[in-house]
C-alpha cells in the first residue's frame, strides 16, 4: 500500500454518469485505466439493485484490488454498497470504506475477499 488515500467520486454528468478517481496521481475518469475496458461507454449506474449497479461494483472493485473480483464479491458489493450510493446525488467513497467492507465480509469458498498479494488496499 502506497499510503496514498483514493476517492471515487460519482456524479452526473452532461450526458451521462461518471466516477472520478481521486488522489493516485492525476484525476481520471473510472474505467480509463489499464484493463482493456472500454467503461467509458457503459452507462454507470448506482442507488438501485439493477445490472448497471453490478457493473459499476466490478469497476470500482478491480480499480481497487488491482484485479477483476469473483462474481461472488462484485454481487455482494453491488447490493450492499453501490445499490445504497445516492441516486440523485453526488458522492464519494474511500479507498478505506472499500477496504473496511472487504475485510468484515464473511469467507467465500475459504477464500478471503480481501486484496491479492501486491495488490492495493
Amino acid at each position: 500500500m502506497s499510503g496514498q488515500h483514493v476517492s471515487y467520486e460519482g456524479f452526473q454528468g452532461p450526458v451521462r454518469r461518471r466516477i472520478l478517481v481521486v488522489g493516485r496521481g492525476p484525476v481520471k475518469l473510472l474505467g480509463a485505466g489499464p484493463f482493456g475496458i472500454d467503461a467509458l461507454n457503459w452507462s454507470w449506474d448506482w442507488g438501485w439493485p439493477h445490472n448497471g449497479t453490478e457493473y459499476t461494483a466490478a469497476m470500482l472493485l478491480q480499480d481497487h484490488l488491482g484485479r477483476r473480483p469473483d462474481d461472488a464479491t462484485r454481487d455482494a458489493f453491488a447490493s450492499e454498497v453501490v445499490a445504497r450510493l445516492p441516486a440523485e446525488a453526488g458522492w464519494v467513497l474511500t479507498d478505506a470504506q472499500i477496504q473496511d467492507w472487504l475485510a468484515n465480509r464473511p469467507l467465500v469458498l475459504g477464500q478471503p475477499l480481501g486484496p491479492a498479494e501486491g495488490g492495493r488496499g
